[in-house]
C-alpha cells in the first residue's frame, strides 16, 4: 500500500488509495467508526486488481455518501485469495454542519511544472500548520520529502525525471506531472 487517504466533500467522505505490485489480492473492505473509540463497522467491498506485476500504481477510490457529519475514522483492509489479510492506519475526516472539509486545504500550481512547483496556503486559514510531505514516483518510491511550514512554500524538481508523481500532504494525494 503506497497511500491510503481522504477529504471531506459535501457529497460525503471521499477515500482513495494506492497500490503497486498486488500480488494474490482478492477485495478491499472499507472500515469506518462515526466516533472516537467506536466499534468500527464494514461500509464497503471493493474489488481489487488481482495479481499486477506493473511497477505502475494501482488507483482506488470510493465516496461514502452515508458519512454523518463531524469526525469519521476509516481503516481499510485486504483480503488476498487464500485469506491472508492486512490492515491500513487509521484516517480521520471532518465534515462542518454544511458538509464542507474542515481539513486546511492547499494548492498547487503550476501543475505540469517544468521545474518549481508551489504549495499555496488556502488563504481562509490562518497561521500555516507544519506538516510532513512527501513526493513518490509512480513505483511507490519516496524520491522528495520535508516539512510544510510556509503560506507559500516551493519545492524544486529539477533533479527529478520528466513524469508523474504523487504528493502526500496531510492526508491527501495530488498528482504532479514534470514536463
Amino acid at each position: 500500500m503506497l497511500h491510503f487517504g481522504g477529504i471531506a466533500q459535501s457529497e460525503g467522505n471521499y477515500l482513495e488509495w494506492l497500490t503497486t505490485a498486488e500480488v494474490n489480492n482478492d477485495h478491499f473492505i472499507l472500515w469506518r467508526a462515526d466516533q472516537a473509540g467506536a466499534e468500527f463497522r464494514p461500509i464497503a467491498r471493493i474489488a481489487a486488481q488481482g495479481t499486477s506485476n506493473s511497477q505502475m500504481a494501482e488507483h482506488y477510490d470510493y465516496l461514502d455518501r452515508q458519512a454523518p457529519k463531524g469526525t469519521c475514522y476509516y481503516r481499510l483492509q485486504w483480503i488476498d485469495h487464500n485469506g491472508k489479510t492486512q490492515q491500513s492506519h487509521v484516517i480521520a475526516l471532518s465534515r462542518n454542519d454544511d458538509g464542507s472539509s474542515s481539513a486546511q486545504a492547499y494548492v498547487l500550481s503550476p501543475n505540469p511544472t517544468h521545474d518549481l512547483i508551489y504549495i499555496t496556503q488556502n488563504s481562509t486559514q490562518q497561521a500555516p500548520q507544519a506538516m510532513p510531505y512527501a513526493l513518490y514516483n509512480t513505483i511507490g518510491q519516496a524520491v522528495l520529502h520535508g516539512t510544510y511550514t510556509q503560506a507559500i512554500q516551493s519545492l524544486s524538481l529539477a533533479h527529478l525525471p520528466l513524469g508523474i508523481y504523487y504528493l502526500h500532504l496531510g492526508g491527501i494525494v495530488t498528482k504532479v506531472v514534470k514536463r
